[in-house]
């Protein structure tokens, strides 16, 4: 029995855990690793060794914060809304009124 859990375990969580290294986080460490290097695919150099100087040069950029500055106003108003929304509808599915299992079944269903 303990055989066949360990086998379970392998299939179950380590298979996938395993592509998911693969799939996500490689790329995203080897995007990290390239970030420190002065890289380009079209002139055919070797890539440079520049430390954290790309980053000093973005965070100098008006542009960068212009974009930190849109992203935080789209995410502020995005859940904001989202949350209202779910809560109202919430509240609404909640009450009780002529109607409200119709109400509630429909939207069960649309799920």
């Amino acid at each position: 029995m303990e055989k066949e859990i360990r086998r379970l375990t392998i299939i179950l969580l380590e298979i996938p855990m395993a592509i998911f290294m693969v799939i996500l986080i490689y790329p995203l460490l080897y995007s990290l690793y390239i970030s420190f290097f002065d890289y380009n695919l079209l002139n055919g150099r070797t890539p440079e060794f520049v430390g954290l100087q790309n980053y000093k040069e973005a965070l100098m950029q008006k542009e960068f914060w212009d974009s930190v500055q849109v992203t935080i106003i789209f995410v502020v108003l995005s859940v904001g809304l989202q949350m209202l929304f779910g809560f109202s509808l919430a509240l609404l599915l909640y009450k009780n009124f002529k109607g409200a299992n119709t109400l509630r079944s429909a939207f069960c269903f649309l799920m």
